[in-house]
C-alpha cells in the first residue's frame, strides 16, 4: 500500500513542489538578511568615517578657537578691556545624531574617549559663551571679586582644556588605547 502511495507520480510531483518552495523561501529570506546585514555594515562604517573627519575638522578649529582666547586674554592684560571670547561653536553634529546608532559597534575606550571629548568640547563653548555674562554680573556684584582677573582665570583653563582634548581627539584618530577617565 505504501509502496503504491510513493509511486503516484502526482504524489511525488507535490513532495518536490513543496520542497522547492521550502527551499526557494529559505533561500529569500538568507538572502535579504545578508543584504540588510551587508547595508548596516557599509552605513555604520560611513558613520564611523563621518565621525573621524568630524573630529579631524575640530582638531583643526581648535587653534583658531586657541587664537581668539589668547587675544582676549592679551587685551585683558595689555589693555585692561574685555573682549567676549564667544566664537562659533564646534561642529558636532555626526556625534550628536549618530552617537546612539554607532555605540555597539564601539569599543568601551571609544565611547568613553569620545564622549569625554565630546563632552570638554561642549564645556568649552559653554564657558566661552557664558564668560560676557560672568564679567558683568562681577562687575554688579562686587562680591566675585576682579571681573577680567576671573574671566581670565576661566579662559586660561579653557585653554588649558583645548591642549587636552587636541591630545586625546590626536590619540583617538591614530587608534591609540587610553584610559579617558584617568586624569594624566
Amino acid at each position: 500500500m505504501i509502496h503504491c502511495i510513493l509511486n503516484d507520480a502526482s504524489v511525488v510531483q507535490s513532495i518536490i513542489s513543496v520542497t522547492g518552495t521550502l527551499l526557494g523561501i529559505i533561500i529569500g529570506f538568507l538572502l535579504g538578511e545578508g543584504s540588510r546585514l551587508y547595508r548596516e555594515k557599509i552605513r555604520i562604517r560611513k558613520l564611523k568615517k563621518i565621525l573621524k573627519e568630524e573630529l579631524e575638522s575640530i582638531q583643526k578649529q581648535i587653534p583658531c578657537k586657541e587664537k581668539v582666547v589668547k587675544e582676549a586674554i592679551e587685551e585683558m592684560n595689555t589693555n585692561g578691556n574685555f573682549i567676549n571670547p564667544s566664537s562659533v561653536k564646534f561642529i558636532t553634529t555626526c556625534y550628536q545624531t549618530h552617537v546612539s546608532e554607532l555605540y555597539e559597534h564601539l569599543s568601551e575606550n571609544q565611547r568613553g574617549a569620545l564622549h569625554l571629548i565630546y563632552e570638554q568640547l561642549e564645556e568649552a563653548d559653554n564657558i566661552l559663551i557664558g564668560t560676557e555674562s560672568l564679567f558683568f554680573e562681577a562687575i554688579k556684584n562686587k562680591h566675585l571679586g576682579d571681573p577680567l582677573k576671573l574671566c581670565k582665570d576661566r579662559l586660561d583653563n579653557v585653554l588649558t582644556n583645548y591642549g587636552g582634548i587636541s591630545d586625546m581627539i590626536d590619540k583617538h584618530l591614530k587608534g591609540e588605547k587610553f584610559d579617558p577617565f584617568v586624569i594624566q
